[in-house]
């Protein structure tokens, strides 16, 4: 007597697909005085797997001493969209300070960068 099993195998996947975030952006102050803490925003359009973000300053990659905050949230596109917060200090000496966010979808390996600049105000006693 022969007994045959048939297998069937059906998946169903709902809008699986792999996408890198179209857009990174900033968003915070463009000027201020040395001392100030400055906290900065950096946003990831709809990424799938969700984007991991990286911040550097002056091109220097930005460590968790820097008050970095990540989070991500479900996007209506089927994918995540992920915010970051970095908080850095405005040093004596500084005129400019360059912020850089890159959003990085590892699953396709792109990746998305932006920069932002901070101008330095002195205040007249700095300046002597």
């Amino acid at each position: 007597m022969r007994i045959y099993f048939k297998i069937i195998l059906i998946v169903l996947f709902d809008c699986l697909y792999i996408v890198a975030p179209r857009e990174v952006t900033i968003s915070g102050p463009t000027e201020a005085t040395v001392g100030d803490s400055v906290t900065l925003e950096c946003h990831t359009s709809n990424s799938n797997p969700r984007a991991e973000v990286q911040w550097f300053r002056g091109g220097l990659a930005l460590v968790q001493e820097n008050l970095v905050t990540t989070s991500s949230s479900p996007s209506s596109e089927g994918g995540w969209t992920t915010s970051s917060n970095v908080t850095v200090r405005v040093r004596p000496g500084d005129t400019t300070i360059v912020v850089t966010c890159q959003g990085i979808n590892r699953g396709l390996s792109e990746s998305k960068v932006v920069a932002h600049t901070i101008n330095v105000i002195r205040k007249c006693s700095d300046v002597i």
